[in-house]
């Protein structure tokens, strides 16, 4: 295996948001396992820029306040739908000694509240108590429902962190909205906002955005959500401005997005490790923002650069020259002429009167043979 994609971010916080955890079987030690294996892991960055609440409580006071003189904090909830909803705050995680109480009412019908539930794990700085507070709830009755957070006792916290998984809270703050195990700060993993695609330069109203509570950027990076997954019909209330429909929003699509560009890279550098491909991808992202990285889209949008096309390679197969026959020189020899006597012997003394000459009429026939010319090689076209 060289890529895992992780499509949920609703994992409890296990540690201070640093990226760290005291805890043997925190999802952030799982995602250091698979980097240490030479996996590099995707995550999805949450849908929580609405879900979730960042702040402090004001001076002498005890209840936290939301916005304004508000110290309830409103979620619509239908019938069997099933919540949980978490609290953390900076606080020792292996011996926290300041104790906060997370309490869950329901509006009435008479514009009241009715108390469902309380989590009240007692913080003393015994070993092993944590600073974080759960509630998980099946609703049968809809309706509005409030939360609200108490400090019962030790000193006020810097800063407190509350989520509803799922749900969008009346009063919540973008940043600081980060899931678990996004938070980790390694450097193999990548955690992955979203963007729709018919509009890349505008984030999701949803994804979750940075800084961790520790202060590191998030997300690392972000991909596109809305698109087609099946041929089945509309599942989401996202639209597009012409009317471009969204089969299936939140960072849930975006991670695998990311992980198939990932998937591409290692294919193409196969020795790279979870952390080259992770870097790979953030340097060629698309730019986003005023800075980069920044905590809306990390390093940017994410894209490949385009490969140069190669040159075709040609081989060229050289044409045979033409082989050349020489025809055979022929030696002629001369046919005496049938009107030539044969030659008569030479004397043997010298007479005293030479006899009356005789006409002779010796022709000689040379026959001369011109080869053919060469001829003459096609030049080679290439």
């Amino acid at each position: 295996m060289d890529i895992i994609n992780h499509s949920i971010s609703r994992v409890h916080w296990d540690g201070p948001g640093d990226g760290t955890s005291p805890f043997a079987n925190s999802a952030l030690k799982s995602v250091d396992a698979a980097v240490t294996g030479g996996i590099i892991f995707v995550n999805s960055a949450g849908n929580y820029a609405r879900a979730t609440w960042y702040g402090s409580f004001p001076e002498g006071t005890s209840r936290l306040i939301f916005q304004g003189a508000n110290f309830i904090n409103t979620i619509p909830i239908g019938a069997g739908k099933s919540f949980t909803f978490q609290l953390r705050w900076d606080d020792s995680w292996t011996a926290a000694d300041t104790s906060l109480e997370l309490q869950l009412y329901r509006r009435n019908a008479r514009g009241g509240w009715n108390h469902v539930i309380t989590s009240d794990n007692a913080q003393t700085g015994e070993d092993c108590h944590i600073p974080r507070e759960t509630i998980g709830v099946m609703v049968n009755v809809a309706g509005t429902y409030g939360l609200t957070v108490r400090k019962m006792s030790g000193d006020f916290p810097s800063w407190v962190q509350l989520q509803a998984l799922p749900g969008t809270l009346a009063y919540s703050t973008a940043s600081r909205s980060m899931g678990n195990p996004v938070e980790s700060a390694n450097a193999g993993m990548l955690s992955v906002g979203a963007t729709h695609y018919w509009d890349t330069n505008t984030i999701a109203i949803y994804s979750s955005q940075g800084p961790t509570p520790g202060g590191a950027t998030k997300p690392d990076i972000t991909g596109a959500a809305c698109a087609q997954v099946s041929a089945g019909s509309v599942t989401t209330g996202f639209s597009g401005p012409q009317g471009q429909q969204c089969w299936f929003a939140g960072t849930s699509q975006a991670a695998p997005h990311v992980a198939g560009l990932a998937a591409l890279v290692k294919e193409r550098f196969p020795d790279y490790t979870p952390a080259q491909i992770a870097a790979y991808l953030k340097t060629n992202a698309l730019d986003r923002g005023a800075a980069n990285p920044n905590n809306i889209w990390g390093e940017g949008f994410d894209k490949l650069p385009a490969l140069p096309t190669p040159t075709p390679t040609i081989t060229l197969t050289p044409t045979p020259s033409p082989t050349i026959t020489h025809k055979p020189t022929i030696t002629l020899t001369p046919t005496p002429s049938p009107h030539q006597p044969p030659p008569s012997p030479s004397p043997s003394y010298i007479p005293l009167h030479s006899p009356t000459p005789k006409s002779f009429c010796l022709l000689f026939h040379k026959n001369q043979h011109h080869p053919p010319p060469l001829p003459t090689t096609s030049p080679l076209h290439l």
